[in-house]
């Protein structure tokens, strides 16, 4: 059992390790995002080393433990509440081009019926399953991503000074437009990068990240940023990102939020994201139930001043 254990703490600690070494080797960002799961798992070595007299692994696994912890803690407890009220709801979903239960997702739709809906993942079966929800949104942008699929932005409230841009070698979009809630106005922006699952979808990840940021340091109005951005909010190139460009996830002071993958929730880490400015204030955010995707959706609500 000592061996396994040993087997079992080195595992763990090469790749709690290894996750800060993410700008050297793309297979190391990935190994950024389980941070959790590797307390959890260092912490239960640490105790059961106990058990079996060995303290020096015992104490070397509880700080690693702490360490795994400690980079993700803005994103591990609730230290702050925010106000729930009427006002301007915004959801994010990828709905996931293979969506086995399309009319889950459209009955949650039907149910919250956000005002500002960004579909990610979007095709022509999902198109029409949700045709007689997003009759409700007059206003809309829409464009192609990859692989067969579109990201598509619908409004009940009108878009102005609406652009996408397509950046990158493979040209990857970026929405933007203009909304105005309770007499002040938003630069809203839609995404949804590649994943970093390959040396160049890393590569165009983290050069998307870097191409978008002069977007939002330009933008003349508060920022609003959603999508599924194929990053947890930890990883160093994001932190980068959200500093450069002024932005802070909402996810930020909540407790752990999972928002990929549904078909493992207990592996599960916060890839979805709604990104304001700094100067935001904001309501509630909350994350929606399965839809039949490999994502479940998130919403933020925007209260009217009081």
């Amino acid at each position: 059992m000592q061996t396994i254990l040993l087997v079992l703490f080195i595992l763990f600690s090469a790749l709690t390790l290894l996750g800060f070494l993410g700008k050297f080797w793309w297979r190391f960002k990935i190994a950024d995002f389980p941070r959790l799961h590797y307390a959890i798992a260092l912490s239960l070595i640490g105790l059961t080393c106990v058990y079996y007299d060995m303290p020096i692994v015992a104490t070397a696994a509880v700080m690693l433990s702490f360490l795994n912890l400690w980079r993700i803690r803005h994103y591990i407890v609730r230290r702050k509440r925010h106000a729930h009220g009427t006002g301007l709801k915004l959801m994010s979903v990828n709905a996931y081009k293979k969506n086995d239960e399309p009319h889950a997702l459209r009955s949650y739709l039907d149910k919250q019926s956000p005002d500002i809906l960004l579909v990610m993942e979007m095709n022509d079966c999902l198109q029409a399953w949700l045709a007689s929800h997003l009759e409700e949104y007059p206003h809309k942008q829409e464009t192609y991503v990859r692989d067969g699929f579109r990201i598509a932005l619908f409004s009940k409230i009108p878009l102005k000074n609406e652009k996408i841009f397509y950046l990158g070698e493979d040209e990857t979009p970026l929405l933007t437009a203009q909304i105005t809630f309770d007499g002040q106005d938003y630069n809203l922006f839609s995404a949804h990068p590649k994943p970093a699952i390959s040396p160049s979808y890393a590569h165009s990840r983290d050069t998307y990240f870097h191409e978008i940021t002069p977007y939002f340091k330009k933008a003349k109005n508060p920022v609003i940023a959603m999508g599924d951005f194929n990053s947890v909010p930890w990883e160093e190139h994001f932190e980068t990102f959200l500093e450069d460009a002024g932005l802070v996830s909402t996810l930020r002071d909540l407790p752990y939020t999972i928002t990929w993958p549904t078909y493992t929730p207990f592996l599960g880490i916060p890839m979805d994201h709604i990104l304001v400015s700094q100067n935001v204030e904001h309501g509630y955010l909350a994350r929606g139930p399965y839809i039949g995707s490999d994502h479940y959706p998130i919403h933020l609500c925007l209260l009217e001043k009081e």
